[in-house]
């Protein structure tokens, strides 16, 4: 999950994460009376999973994990 202050540089990495292939979605939330566009890819499963991971971290998003 990466999160956005702007949601239009959310936009573009749900474009540039779609366009490698991948399923990511945004959800908007308020924490401290901010608002963030949260970013997420999935669900995958087993080598879809560890593909995907790699993907993102050679995306720029070297500190992405897996959220169980």
């Amino acid at each position: 999950m990466a999160s956005f202050g702007v949601s239009a540089n959310a936009a573009r990495v749900v474009a540039s994460l779609e366009a490698a292939g991948l399923p990511a979605q945004t959800q908007t939330v308020t924490r401290g009376g901010t608002v963030l566009t949260l970013v997420t890819v999935g669900p995958l499963q087993g080598g879809a999973l560890t593909e995907a991971l790699a993907t993102v971290r050679a995306s720029g998003f070297a500190d992405a994990f897996v959220r169980g």
